[in-house]
């Protein structure tokens, strides 16, 4: 409902969202194992927000961006995702090294990222 409130009615279809903590279910908020609270196997490593999320899904801006999840890169394989239609991109990294993303909002497609 506060996401809700603060982006009002605006047209989201050419907005870049930038939120640290990244929607949930996605390769972009995918937690270590070692997070795991002791032997519970029904516990999820998807530790992103479902408020994000269900705002991602529901409005479709062109581009969120995120963090927050250092491991998720090296846990999913990879740095970026979608839902529906908005692209989400993690500069989060667990090394010593800076991740940097680039992008052209004309070609989200060719987006890079490099560890400096």
């Amino acid at each position: 409902q506060d996401l809700d409130e603060l982006v009002g009615e605006a047209d989201l279809s050419r907005a870049i969202l930038l939120v640290h903590v990244p929607p949930h279910d996605t390769k972009v908020d995918r937690a270590s194992p070692e997070w795991a609270p002791g032997s519970d196997e029904s516990w999820d490593p998807h530790v992103g927000s479902i408020a994000v999320r269900r705002l991602i899904e529901t409005r479709q801006p062109l581009l969120g961006l995120h963090g927050h999840v250092h491991e998720s890169a090296r846990q999913s394989g990879t740095w970026r995702d979608r839902i529906g239609r908005t692209h989400l991109f993690s500069a989060a990294h667990g090394g010593d090294e800076l991740a940097l993303v680039r992008f052209d909002l004309e070609n989200l497609e060719k987006a890079s990222r490099e560890l400096l």
